[in-house]
């Protein structure tokens, strides 16, 4: 019930996937593609068309007494390959797409991945990436930074030869404080204190619900959802 409300009224995720998925339906049939850092592949069934490539480094396994937000039921699925997305055993210009979804606060070396899929692609090829710009932690003890700014991507995708394409924000200001607010139900232990707050929050819930549709303040975003083209030096 509680992920019900928070995907229709604060849809960080849905939004995502729908932005995923219409950009992988629209990439060229049989293109060459590699899901980095896949994870449980969620996007392989958008890729029929593409010839799909999977790597993770494999080890996460989610542990019920660690600090943050987990998933059970981890199943990585058959990769390609297996080790440090900053290091991919293929050769250089192999791909004509590079996907990498929601990882790069889970790497310890974002400048050094960029800079992987930039080797990895050909001249003319596309990267597809999101990110969060603010997130809590999440699949510890895999988690490095908690997001990364508009400039950043400028900065460092211009410095590894990939042009920006479209590079847009996913939420505002007050979407954020709208599903912050939601998930602070899972952080209260007491059936009371819940109560109480549950009370306090509907008609906040409603408000900021209101708000994100007519106050577009970007500062405060879930992330950025970028397609940049690999040029020649």
């Amino acid at each position: 019930m509680l992920n019900k409300l928070k995907n229709s009224i604060a849809p960080n995720e849905v939004v995502r996937h729908k932005w995923i998925k219409r950009v992988l339906c629209n990439l060229d049939q049989n293109s060459k593609i590699l899901d980095a850092g896949c994870g449980t592949q969620p996007y392989r069934r958008y890729c029929q068309h593409l010839e799909y490539y999977a790597q993770d480094f494999g080890d996460y396994a989610p542990d019920k007494d660690s600090d943050g937000l987990q998933m059970d039921g981890w199943e990585y699925g058959e990769l390609n390959y297996t080790g440090d997305i900053w290091d991919i055993d293929e050769k250089d210009l192999f791909f004509d797409v590079v996907l990498c979804t929601e990882v790069l606060e889970h790497v310890p070396y974002p400048n050094e991945v960029i800079q992987e899929f930039s080797r990895l692609v050909k001249s003319g090829g596309t990267l597809i990436v999101t990110a969060p710009y603010a997130c809590l932690p999440h699949f510890q003890p895999y988690f490095y930074y908690s997001g990364f700014s508009k400039e950043w991507f400028v900065r460092i995708f211009e410095k590894n030869n990939f042009e920006i394409l479209e590079i847009s924000s996913n939420g505002n200001f007050f979407s954020f404080i709208l599903q912050e607010n939601i998930r602070g139900l899972k952080v209260i232990d007491s059936h009371l204190l819940k109560f109480l707050y549950s009370i306090v929050l509907i008609p906040k819930i409603i408000l900021d619900y209101f708000l994100s549709k007519i106050v577009k303040d970007y500062q405060l975003v879930f992330g950025y959802h970028i397609v940049a083209k690999k040029i020649s030096k």
